[in-house]
């Protein structure tokens, strides 16, 4: 803005008066570059906003795409599950080798039948696959050992834990029945405090 805009502008801030015409064509005439000035920025803002926009478009369809490529990864994938399953290390190991790491396994520590929210190994070894099952089922030496954890319940839990200990009956009854005609090793703790027992079930029941 020059000079006699200026001067102009200060002029009429003093006073209560409207702008002579040619007060108002020299305030015009001084505004203009900053007029051309700022449509220019404003087209440019309007710019960014339209490339802003295409950018997010160009996003989302990326990431529909990734989502696709994902989606066909993983079904090449599963294509490959009985490949894989076919060619494992695991299939190669004789059976007799397989039954002497379950019994390793289970000797690494007691196996504990009890209320709490706990598998016991042999339970755990039957639970891998079908060939894990029918090893740890026909494995009478990782069971021949069983570690019995009692707990007591307050009256008003009497009828839940009697379920629960039922339960717990069945499973020590089933136990001892896979470990064949081998000696057996038990040992029973009895703890006094009370314990919760969700629904009444054991976690593997």
């Amino acid at each position: 803005m020059d000079h006699a805009a200026l001067f102009t502008l200060e002029v009429l801030r003093k006073t209560n008066r409207p702008p002579t015409d040619q007060e108002t064509a020299i305030i015009l005439q001084s505004m203009a570059p900053t007029n051309a000035k700022l449509k220019v920025v404003e087209a440019q803002i309007s710019d960014a906003i339209v490339h802003i926009k295409a950018l997010k478009s160009q996003i989302e369809q990326a990431d529909i795409n990734l989502q696709r490529l994902r989606e066909e990864e993983a079904a090449i994938l599963e294509t490959f599950t009985d490949h894989r399953r076919v060619f494992s290390p695991f299939r190669n190991l004789p059976e007799d080798v397989l039954r002497e790491i379950c019994v390793t396994y289970v000797e690494a520590g007691l196996p504990t039948l009890s209320c709490h929210r706990s598998t016991p190994s042999p339970y755990i070894l039957s639970q891998i696959c079908r060939a894990m099952r029918h090893i740890a089922l026909t494995t009478p030496t990782i069971w021949a050992t069983m570690n019995v954890r009692i707990e007591s319940l307050s009256f008003r839990h009497r009828g839940l834990a009697q379920g629960v200990y039922l339960i717990m009956a069945r499973r020590a009854s089933e136990w001892f029945e896979r470990a064949g005609g081998l000696a057996l090793a038990s040992n029973y703790v009895y703890r006094g405090q009370e314990r919760l027992i969700r629904n009444g079930h054991c976690i593997w029941a």
